[in-house]
């Protein structure tokens, strides 16, 4: 059921008629009478995609009056993307343009196509879940603050920009998509903008900033003065790209050193508005606060264009954050995930095995073998970033495969790697090529055949399915800010693995939900992917432990209750600070009287 259709769905008092667009095209009518439900409507759906032998992508609701309760049982059961169209709209286009105008929103691998305005205001989808299904997962407490928040914005008719270099793949994109379509429901003035970029920009910031910053290059990657002329004469052309937004603006928040040359022409034009450096990545604090090294000098070159900040935003931890940041303008912040979108939400058997389709697609295009649903496997989900320990992994494996080979288990579990590229990663492809290569060598003949290996399209439900069908999941990132996947699939019921780097093991319990390694011990990683397939009863306990031992408090909900509290008290108190704090100790300080612990 590898074909994909798209179309558009009307449902008047007395029956339901929808039209599908795809490699075959199809409608039907049916009259469920004047009292059904929106179950009924959905239950139609599923079957007459069925019946035509379709995966459904989108669906256009032709209607004056927004139903949020059907949208949202199109997006959680059935895996539909909704689209509103008025009525006026449909008698306008007709039919075959409004379906187009839906299938337009999706690539050729039917990945959503995230494009931007001409200001580049990223197009985040209106809806998918309703404000009132966020609330329910969450905690009374933040539900009332973010009441209360959302108000006192508003009140101060604030207007907030976020602003990065990607549009999708990594978490920082995730988050924002997850975040601004909150924003949209509560009617909140704030939007997210990417930088324009090309290659030779993205190579700079990439592998002489980002991943200098991270440790892993040295000497040959230090940035030359050409490097520095060229990223300020493109932070020069994005400035004019935005032109009045700057002004218009009062709280900007710049995401990572990619797009922090602009501060200097924000403060130019705007020198009233506050901004927010938010941190994201590890940085090997260690490199960077010893004189002469690369990472210093890089380093410097970034914290030159932070000398107007306001807040330094970073995760939350301490040793992340260089000597040379005024201590009084950083604060700690969690990174997040959303319940509800493609990376987490509950997928359906049918979509389960559509996904899988692909994702075999894929594999057999690069010859390699294709991988059972019902079949076990670990599995790692990154980026292909030298940062990510794939190379160790793949060691990992194999030496785990050795090991299972001298037991009496007959059936060896597979190894997944997938992730998403990235617009402003240029090195994906380049890692990617290297493992392929690494595979080919004699050392690892034996387990070539059992590692899967792929670079995804933008689809998050695919990774979704990938994780949830896995057995065990395991992050070896020798530098990591957060990884917010580990926190995914614990919330799967999967146990993770995971080298003691960075932000990873604040996420784990040692030997409570998965295992936190010692960098670089791929031996001892090995003896607890063995361990973890040995001890079915081990297994059944940590995945009952992952679902109930993770950090519940890194919601949609709390990260919006963030940002509207740091934004809101920035723009009244000019006093404010951040002291080295935690963001909860924070807030609690304003609200502790209010009943509003957090």
């Amino acid at each position: 059921m590898k074909n994909v259709s798209y179309g558009l769905i009307r449902i008047n008092p007395t029956d339901v008629e929808i039209s599908l667009r795809g490699q075959t095209s199809c409608e039907e009518k049916i009259n469920l009478g004047g009292d059904y439900s929106i179950e009924d409507i959905c239950g139609f759906i599923k079957s007459f995609a069925k019946k035509n032998l379709t995966k459904i992508g989108a669906l256009a609701i032709v209607s004056n009056d927004f139903d949020e309760n059907f949208a949202e049982c199109l997006w959680i059961n059935l895996d539909i993307v909704p689209h509103q169209v008025s009525v006026e709209d449909f008698e306008k286009f007709g039919k075959e343009e409004i379906i187009q105008k839906v299938k337009t929103n999706f690539k050729e691998d039917h990945s959503n196509e995230i494009g931007t305005t001409s200001s580049r205001k990223v197009n985040v989808h209106d809806f998918l879940v309703s404000l009132n299904k966020l609330k329910k997962f969450a905690p009374e407490k933040h539900v009332k603050l973010l009441d209360k928040l959302s108000g006192r914005f508003k009140e101060k008719k604030l207007r907030v920009g976020f602003f990065n270099s990607t549009v999708s793949g990594g978490g920082v994109a995730l988050m924002r998509h997850s975040l601004i379509r909150l924003c949209k429901l509560l009617d909140l003035d704030i939007g997210w903008y990417v930088v324009s970029g090309n290659e030779k920009l993205f190579k700079i910031t990439k592998q002489k900033i980002h991943n200098v910053l991270h440790g892993l290059y040295h000497e040959e990657f230090r940035l030359t003065s050409g490097d520095i002329e060229y990223y300020d004469k493109w932070m020069d052309k994005n400035m004019e790209m935005f032109g009045d937004l700057f002004k218009n603006l009062d709280v900007f928040v710049i995401d990572d050193p990619q797009p922090s040359g602009l501060i200097k022409h924000i403060k130019k034009v705007n020198p009233d508005a506050k901004i927010i450096y938010r941190s994201h990545t590890q940085l090997d604090t260690g490199l960077i606060d010893e004189k002469g090294t690369v990472q210093h000098d890089t380093w410097n070159f970034v914290h030159n264009n932070l000398k107007d900040i306001d807040l330094f935003a970073s995760h939350p931890i301490e040793h992340f954050v260089p000597k040379n940041v005024d201590k009084e303008k950083v604060l700690f912040m969690p990174p997040t995930t959303d319940s509800f979108d493609g990376l987490n939400k509950q997928i359906d058997e049918d979509s389960s095995s559509y996904y899988f389709e692909i994702f075999n697609e894929m594999l057999e295009k690069t010859g390699q073998k294709s991988l059972d649903p019902l079949e076990e496997y670990f599995i790692q989900v990154a980026r292909f970033d030298p940062a990510k320990g794939i190379f160790d992994l793949i060691e990992a494996y194999r030496l785990f495969f050795e090991k299972i080979k001298e037991t009496n288990i007959d059936s060896v579990p597979g190894l997944v790697i997938a992730g998403n590229g990235a617009y402003d990663d240029p090195e994906g492809l380049i890692i990617y090529n290297q493992i392929l290569e690494k595979l080919s060598e004699e050392k690892y003949s034996s387990i070539k055949n059992s590692v899967r290996i792929a670079i995804v399209p933008f689809r998050d439900q695919l990774l979704n399915v990938l994780i949830r069908k896995s057995f065990v999941g395991l992050q070896l990132s020798h530098r990591e800010g957060y990884e917010v996947k580990v926190t995914e699939a614990l919330m799967k019921g999967k146990p993770v693995i995971t080298y003691d780097s960075g932000g990873l093991p604040l996420q784990i319990k040692d030997r409570i939900n998965g295992f936190v390694v010692a960098d670089f011990d791929t031996n001892k990683v090995s003896e607890h992917m063995l361990e973890l397939y040995q001890d079915k009863e081990l297994h059944k306990k940590m995945s009952e432990n992952a679902i109930n031992h993770y950090d519940k408090d890194i919601s949609t909900i709390k990260n919006l209750i963030n940002w509207l509290y740091l934004t809101t008290k920035i723009s009244e108190d000019k006093n404010f600070k951040g002291n080295f704090r935690g963001i909860n100790e924070l807030i609690e300080e304003d609200y502790l009287d209010e009943d509003f612990q957090v």
